[in-house]
């Protein structure tokens, strides 16, 4: 990842999310956290209750900004409470 150029306050892109069953946004995220990247913005074309556990990375300042066409939660509580 880091041969890509990415900086800290950029954005991280994913197309498109397998419903319950996809983990590469909480994977990619959480990579990207131990590498110490903060401030970014995470663009997702939806997100779904399999990946609350960007929520932690949005407390510790990994995520910043969210930009998502569909918050799909079973739980939607759980990402309005950030």
């Amino acid at each position: 990842m880091r041969r890509t150029g990415l900086k800290n306050g950029m954005t991280v892109s994913f197309h498109h999310g397998f419903r319950e069953g996809d983990k590469t946004i909480n994977m990619v995220v959480e990579i990207l956290a131990r590498m110490g990247f903060r401030d970014l913005t995470l663009a997702s074309s939806s997100l779904q209750s399999s990946n609350s556990v960007l929520i932690e990375h949005i407390k510790s300042g990994v995520i910043r900004r969210i930009y998502s066409s569909a918050c799909a939660a079973s739980s939607p509580r759980r990402f309005r409470t950030v």
